[in-house]
């Protein structure tokens, strides 16, 4: 039957999960979704300001995949993220980092960590893509870890200079895709 996907599915839930000198705050717009991780359109932002001279920022833990129902029995063949996001200093040794793009399964971070530690390109939003439709980050997953309400994802950044204050990471939007093949599977009418 061939590789299906789910196409990108937002979060439920999303929590700061600490580690680092401050909370992450939304800056509310138009969604009803918290934190500013929502559907494309909505205008909230969820943002991370760093502390004086901390390097680390918190973690932030996305959870409960909207709206996504793999059937049983589907084998998984790749996870896609993508996030939309930017920081407000443009030279790199002063802009933040992705450090931590990890997979959540059964509630606790598994898998490989997709953080690169590059500088975000732009001090406007753009997207940053993680995964792919034949990676399963090191993980082995089934369509029952993924529909569950504790599969999600952590993120966390850093800032290259930990000397300059009022570095910030700005996140609109964080989407999912699964990649997935009914093949062996048949439908009884």
């Amino acid at each position: 039957m061939g590789i299906l996907n789910t196409g990108y599915n937002y979060f439920d839930t999303v929590v700061d999960n600490g580690g680092g000198s401050t909370a992450w705050v939304k800056q509310s717009g138009a969604s009803t979704l918290q934190y500013g991780v929502q559907v494309i359109g909505d205008t909230d932002v969820y943002i991370y300001q760093f502390g004086n001279m901390t390097p680390s920022g918190n973690g932030l833990k996305l959870t409960n995949i909207n709206s996504i129902n793999i059937p049983n029995g589907a084998a998984i063949k790749g996870v896609d993220v993508r996030l939309h996001v930017s920081s407000n200093y443009g030279a790199c040794n002063q802009r933040t980092k992705d450090t931590l793009v990890q997979l959540i399964v059964g509630g606790s971070q598994q898998g490989t960590n997709k953080g690169n530690a590059v500088c975000l390109d732009s001090q406007t939003f753009a997207s940053q893509y993680y995964g792919g439709s034949a990676d399963l980050w090191g993980t082995i997953l089934t369509p029952n870890i993924v529909n569950a309400s504790d599969f999600g994802l952590m993120l966390q950044f850093d800032r290259s200079d930990a000397s300059s204050a009022n570095q910030s990471v700005n996140l609109d939007y964080v989407g999912i895709d699964i990649y997935y093949e009914l093949s062996g599977m048949f439908l009884t009418l």
